[in-house]
């Protein structure tokens, strides 16, 4: 993938924009938060053992861009999870 922009995403998926803007740009899909390339779309998948979901916070800070959630409805749901997850690392949050 060599670029693809928020707004593309969202037009394919029919998804909504829950927080950031939608002239941002992702280069690569990833599904492995502790496997990011930079600029990446994070997709979550949620499995039989792992939510992907629990890793938003590292998925962020490893590179991900633009990050795609079924489990948060609005921007404050996504900020309220990161938050959480990034615990007392406000650099990382």
């Amino acid at each position: 993938m060599t670029g693809i922009t928020v707004k593309e995403l969202l037009e394919a998926t029919g998804g909504n924009l829950l927080h950031g803007q939608e002239d941002q740009h992702a280069k690569h899909i990833s599904l492995d938060s502790r496997k990011m390339e930079g600029d990446d779309l994070f997709v979550p998948i949620v499995g039989e053992r792992v939510d992907a979901h629990r890793f938003l916070c590292q998925a962020i800070a490893s590179g991900a861009a633009v990050v795609f959630t079924s489990e948060h409805h609005c921007g404050e749901d996504v900020k309220a999870c990161v938050r959480q997850q990034c615990g007392e690392n406000r650099e990382q949050e």
